[in-house]
């Protein structure tokens, strides 16, 4: 039973449809950095530190992946590693890896119940462990060779040059390593064409906390936190931070999407000043960011204090590591680097790659929309995202916010959208998962956002509120809803487009304290 019900999150998280199991080939990483220590230090050169951790990936489909073995046979996944850290109300991307390219699948059987096969394929359950000796990306391959969106490579692959000590490996500034007050975050990636080309790329991603006492010593601080990049580290460990999934629709083909995600915080430093930090990342977009602009034409507005960083390319990748420009015209602030008429080769935001947005205001934030400018040519031109900004007409989109309180089950209860923000289109769904089985609840709605304790959680809702028909959890702990704009609880609650709403799902909980507790909060502006 839970072996099938963590298939339902794992389609849940990747935008799947609820189907009880994870469509097709599905891959996911079940551990960074092993069992908790498995992560080696090579040394320094030039004041630069390089590292490589162990990983575990699991097959949460139900096909088996392709795991191809032999000098011209590119049907594997090639294996990322990436070094956050959170420090002074920022997530920054300290450095990457050259990939690994698979070999040889094990079938352990540490996910679960293995239905094993020969070692050219991930069988259905089973999963495959390199230890850091061998995620060692000084035997890689360049990133600058997979199309991350499709996952599609050739080989024989280009491997990295310079220093023996740090070439290919992970590198990060030493100076950047143990830094008091810091928070560490190591996440890995694989990218495989028969998974993306499945549609299931989107959870084959995982990241875990890290105790880095030192320079050269680093051991986890948790668990590995799977189906989601790094950048919702942020917010797990600041509830003030919101992360929004930016989608570039069908970018390698019908079904098959890229994404983004932005991540940002604004807290008030007194005198009418406000600071905004904003991180984008990255994840599988082949078509890659050249620039990222906020509408700032409010009167009076003044902007100061602007922050960029990127992660500059090594070990011989081809890549321009010159800084983004920032620029202030036409009512907007724009941070972009050079175009790809100009340089190919120019310093976009790249797959399984993040940079950071920051500046001061004298302006509160509001609803607001941030865009995304693309690089290469592809499906579309630019991605739109609301956000919270000094000022600006808001987009349609979602985000969460306020903190949750584990429920029963022992994890926050979620809630989340499936479909479109579109009024005329009517198709959105809600749903919810970790909760208790077969338990009633209720989506309620309203007009103001707040976070005051209530029963075993936190009420997120404030103002005008309406609730929906009450809804039932399934024997899995999850829920779905579908919702009728033509049909509103009251004519107070008419969704109308351009208009913003806060949700928020209600659901007994027997046995526990007050019986009852209360998921996130998620907020949504609405399109025509």
């Amino acid at each position: 039973m839970q072996h099938h019900r963590s298939l339902v999150l794992s389609a849940l998280l990747a935008g799947l449809a609820l189907t009880g199991s994870a469509a097709a080939q599905d891959l996911a990483i079940s551990r960074v950095g092993g069992s908790g220590s498995d992560f080696h230090y090579y040394g320094q050169s030039g004041g630069i530190a390089a590292y490589s951790f162990g990983t575990t990936s699991c097959n949460v489909g139900n096909q088996i992946v392709l795991w191809e073995t032999g000098g011209s046979n590119p049907q594997h996944p090639v294996i990322a590693q990436n070094f956050f850290r959170m420090k002074d109300s920022r997530f920054e991307h300290l450095g990457y890896s050259f990939l690994k390219h698979s070999f040889c699948a094990v079938n352990e059987t540490s996910c679960g119940s293995c239905q094993g096969t020969d070692c050219s394929t991930l069988g259905i359950g089973c999963a495959d462990t390199y230890g850091s000796g061998l995620n060692d990306g000084a035997s890689g391959g360049t990133k600058s060779e997979i199309q991350p969106t499709t996952g599609y490579h050739e080989h024989p692959y280009t491997g990295p040059s310079g220093s023996g000590t740090i070439r290919g490996r992970l590198q990060v500034q030493a100076s950047e390593m143990a830094n008091s007050g810091a928070t560490y975050i190591a996440e890995s990636q694989y990218v495989s064409e028969h998974d993306q080309q499945a549609g299931n790329g989107r959870n084959n991603v995982s990241w875990r906390q890290l105790i880095v006492s030192s320079v050269s010593s680093i051991t986890s601080a948790g668990s590995t936190q799977m189906f989601d990049p790094a950048i919702y580290a942020w917010q797990a460990l600041d509830s003030s931070v919101t992360v929004t999934e930016v989608r570039n629709e069908d970018e390698g083909g019908s079904g098959v999407h890229g994404h983004y995600f932005l991540g940002s915080k604004n807290y008030s430093l007194g005198g009418g000043l406000w600071r905004y930090e904003y991180a984008l990342q990255n994840m599988d977009s082949a078509q890659a960011a050249e620039s990222f602009s906020l509408p700032i034409g409010c009167d009076g507005m003044q902007i100061t204090d602007l922050f960029f960083r990127d992660v500059d390319s090594h070990s011989g990748d081809p890549y321009d590591s010159t800084d983004w420009s920032v620029s202030q015209s036409g009512g907007a602030l724009t941070w972009s680097t050079t175009p790809y008429s100009q340089n190919q080769n120019a310093n976009a935001l790249r797959w399984g790659t993040l940079y950071n947005f920051g500046f001061t205001a004298n302006s509160a934030p509001a609803n607001s929309a941030a865009t995304i400018g693309l690089f290469a040519p592809g499906t579309g031109g630019e991605l739109q995202v609301s956000v919270k900004g000094p000022c600006g007409a808001p987009v349609c989109g979602s985000y969460d916010y306020c903190s949750v309180n584990a429920n029963s089950t022992g994890n926050g209860a979620v809630l989340g959208t499936a479909g479109s923000y579109s009024i005329s289109s009517n198709d959105l769904q809600f749903f919810a998962y970790f909760l208790p089985a077969n338990q009633f609840g209720i989506v309620y709605y309203g007009t103001t956002q707040n976070e005051v304790p209530f029963g075993n959680g936190n009420r997120c809702v404030g103002g005008s509120l309406h609730r929906l028909p009450i809804v039932q959890s399934s024997m899995w702990g999850d829920m779905i809803y579908t919702l009728d704009n033509t049909n509103p609880p009251a004519p107070s609650g008419q969704l109308t487009a351009g208009s913003s709403w806060n949700f928020q799902y209600w659901f007994r909980d027997p046995n526990t304290g007050a019986n009852f507790n209360l998921s996130n909060g998620h907020s949504i502006t609405f399109c025509p």
